[in-house]
């Protein structure tokens, strides 16, 4: 989403990304990066200032759900294979 402004003349001001994630239960979230997020309830907020936009600051955020037919996974065995690449609080 934030390498979209790659051709954005000289750096953006400010920028404010905010994902909400009612609805999806505390157990299925995986965790997310960057990992300067701030948590508001159920909303993860990043601000950025000053910034250009680089494919390395794109923002992720990973939540497991099962899907009819498909094997049975827990989510903490996907928190514990794939954790280590995103923050979670």
């Amino acid at each position: 989403m934030l390498s979209t402004g790659r051709p954005w003349q000289g750096t953006i001001g400010e920028a404010v990304i905010t994902v909400d994630l009612a609805g999806i239960p505390r157990n299925a979230w995986i965790g997310a990066r960057p990992a300067n997020y701030v948590r508001q309830g159920d909303k993860l907020v990043w601000v950025k200032r000053n910034f250009e936009p680089e494919e390395d600051e794109e923002v992720v955020v990973a939540y497991w759900v099962q899907v009819k037919g498909s094997p049975i996974v827990r989510p903490d065995e996907l928190r514990q294979q794939y954790g280590p690449i995103f923050q979670r609080d």
